[in-house]
């Protein structure tokens, strides 16, 4: 008969061969035999935490530690299980008793680590992973962790060299394979990112998250079948793997299947219902969806509150109710760099009254360019948040005394919503135009900045916020000084071009058939469609074949060699641009103006649909509105045949939108300031000040 030491010997084989059940009959043979034995008693407890008993672990273990307190490992692992069991504090104080104890044991100070990180105590993990990596230089978790809480505090390059030594440590950990080419694809380097994704698959041709990363290559690329066909790979293999349908999403509208990629989201939030990013991703595709109204988006923006920011509370005020002091002023972004948000974001943060407002920007941005660095000079204060916690930047922004916090996000990628739902300053305003364009139902989002075109009378139901509109144009437009000339007019004797150059991704089936009538009323005309989606000639045949159903062969399609600064003079072809719908376009409505193009678009029922007219409303074209699909077709078809018109605007637009309200950096920040000082002397009143 064996003993009870070979009896546990087995037993513990057994454990850590994975084989749980039958671990666990022996160790309760032993206990039964020994009731006074505490290493079966914690043997059990750890295998409990390990197959997701924690309530049954703490128990267990506790039963050991009362047997016999002096073990280091019991309080360890009643730490990990507590944690487990979301007691984070008892859990950091019984890891950080055991450590008293026996403080030379790697795996101690690793599962410390991880309780500080769950805590929120990101130096103190720090300092646990050093200890873990300095009591044993040559395993790989203890490099694998410290990585994860480097990018927390956004020091991406030391983090690389720790995945890159946890690798070297353990060529088979397929986890820091894949982080460390998602630290490489967050930085740009793509090839590298390739290599660490496949290196991963290597290993284990079916893991998820490498997949996932694969097809994100794909995407940054603009190679979208070739991004698809993983996703598709990948959602076979896990049909309900949630960050995978919310990223093949993305795909699928840029393929032009916006109902497709509509499904996909909402599947995912079925699967991981608590996803803000992917219900934020549904809410931001919905714009291009033709049968949406303000008030539906509303209704899910709404949704969207309650299922993920009615949880905090707003954090109690520390401002002065002072309404004669200097204010600080904070614009949250993830496009401080070359975006078209940047055009309108540069122009207001440079011109702000410094006298009246000091100005922070917080910038969640892993890829920063020249511009950012241009952005930088601009602010008062710079904070980085890329790698926060929601809840650190809130803290952030609260310390920093912010008495009014400008979003520029909105529901588009990269977003702090949750940050700003937590309340950290006493006034919260969203500037949806420089994100996904519409309201962010957020119950703790005081105000919209909007202008009467963009949000006309009435519009008050599609916003949870309180409309604030600009007299004439919601935020001014600073164009690129290295953009070219105006272009001479295409002679006479050449027929008109029409051209769109939005993302395809905004051309819905009305457009096209609204366009080949277009092209029937004038004869001999072709439409030029441009844009950086169709680099890729398999995404452009694919959109070829879309368009060519309603278009036949009357249209070209040009990608972007070297983006747009090569490619301006492409405006010289052109003699009438047309608006897409049901999504309109900002930046798309106001650079060809600037280079001399005139612009027809057709109105709209919400936010998103109506930035065209806007445009035009306030660069004097109100005639180029078109009220309906009639409308718009005669209007382009008109200003098409007005050859003395079309040479007039391509002298005369550049100088109109310099000297109007779209380029009036001064006069709309000025108002925009005296906006803000309103709301804040509303707070102040509501707190007391007056004066």
């Amino acid at each position: 008969m064996p003993t009870i030491a070979e009896v546990m010997a087995t037993a513990t084989e057994y454990h850590n061969a994975g084989r749980y059940e039958e671990a666990e009959h022996l160790y309760r043979q032993v206990y039964a035999a020994v009731p006074t034995f505490s290493d079966p008693i914690h043997l059990l407890g750890v295998l409990a935490h390990q197959t997701g008993r924690n309530d049954i672990a703490v128990d267990m273990i506790r039963r050991a530690i009362a047997l016999d307190s002096r073990h280091s490992a019991y309080h360890v692992h009643l730490g990990m299980a507590l944690v487990g069991l979301g007691r984070v504090e008892e859990g950091v104080a019984s890891l950080e008793h055991g450590i008293s104890l026996k403080d030379d044991e790697s795996y101690a100070f690793n599962n410390l680590g991880n309780a500080y990180v769950t805590a929120g105590r990101i130096n103190d993990a720090e300092a646990a992973f050093r200890r873990a990596i300095a009591l044993a230089p040559n395993e790989a978790l203890g490099y694998y962790n410290y990585a994860l809480v480097l990018e927390k505090l956004n020091r991406p390059d030391e983090a690389i060299a720790c995945y890159r030594k946890a690798v070297e440590c353990d060529p088979n950990f397929i986890d820091a394979h894949n982080n460390l080419g998602e630290r490489y694809r967050r930085n740009g380097r793509l090839e590298d990112a390739t290599t660490c994704y496949h290196r991963a698959l290597a290993l284990n041709p079916s893991f998820a998250p490498a997949l996932n990363n694969l097809a994100l290559i794909h995407v940054e690329r603009g190679k979208f079948h070739q991004a698809a066909a993983i996703f598709q790979r990948l959602l076979t293999l896990h049909p309900e793997y949630a960050d995978g349908l919310t990223n093949y999403s993305h795909v699928l509208r840029n393929l032009g299947r916006v109902d497709e990629a509509l499904s996909s989201l909402r599947r995912s939030l079925v699967l991981k219902g608590a996803s803000p990013i992917a219900h934020s991703g549904l809410i931001f595709t919905l714009f291009f969806d033709p049968k949406m109204t303000g008030p539906a988006i509303l209704d899910e923006c709404r949704l969207w509150d309650r299922r993920h920011a009615a949880q905090y509370s707003a954090m109690p005020p520390i401002n002065l109710p002072d309404p004669n002091r200097r204010l600080r002023l904070a614009y949250v972004s993830p496009d401080f760099h070359e975006h078209a948000a940047a055009y309108f974001m540069e122009p207001i943060i440079a011109n702000h009254d410094r006298s009246r407002f000091e100005v922070f920007c917080y910038s969640e941005l892993s890829r920063p360019d020249p511009l950012t660095a241009r952005f930088k000079t601009l602010a008062d204060q710079w904070r980085d948040t890329v790698g926060l916690t929601d809840e650190a930047v809130a803290q952030m922004i609260r310390a920093d005394g912010i008495d009014i916090v400008v979003d520029c996000g909105g529901h588009s990628a990269n977003n702090r919503l949750l940050a700003l739902a937590r309340k950290p300053a006493p006034i919260q305003v969203s500037a949806g135009f420089f994100g996904h364009g519409g309201t962010t139902g957020l119950t703790m989002m005081d105000y919209f900045l909007a202008d009467p075109h963009l949000a006309p009378e009435g519009f008050e139901s599609h916003f949870s916020e309180t409309l604030v509109r600009m007299s004439k144009f919601f935020a001014p437009f600073r164009p690129n000084p290295e953009w070219p000339d105006v272009a001479p007019p295409p002679p006479p004797e050449q027929p008109v071009v029409f051209a769109c150059f939005g993302e395809p991704a905004r051309i819905g089936t009305e457009v096209i058939a609204a366009w080949r009538r277009l092209l029937d009323a004038v004869p001999g005309t072709r439409l030029l469609l441009k844009h950086k989606t169709y680099d890729d000639p398999a995404v452009r045949q694919t959109w070829r074949s879309s368009f060519a159903v309603g278009l036949g062969d009357r249209f070209d399609m040009e990608p972007l060699p070297g983006g747009w600064p090569a490619n301006m003079d492409v405006y010289g072809r052109v003699s009438v641009m047309l608006d897409t719908f049901p999504v309109t376009g900002a930046t798309s409505s106001i650079i060809p103006m600037w280079m001399g193009v005139p612009l027809v678009t057709m109105t709209g029922i919400h936010v998103g649909q109506r930035f065209g007219h806007t445009v035009l409303a306030n660069a004097g074209l109100g005639d180029l509105i078109a009220d309906t699909i009639d409308d718009y077709i005669a209007k382009a078809a008109a200003l098409a045949r007005d050859r003395e018109r079309l040479v007039t605007l391509r002298q005369t637009l550049r100088a109109s939108l310099r000297d109007g309200p779209i380029c009036d950096e001064v006069g709309i920040t000025r108002e925009m300031e005296a906006a803000f000082l309103r709301m804040w002397r509303t707070w102040c009143a509501a707190h007391g000040r007056t004066d």
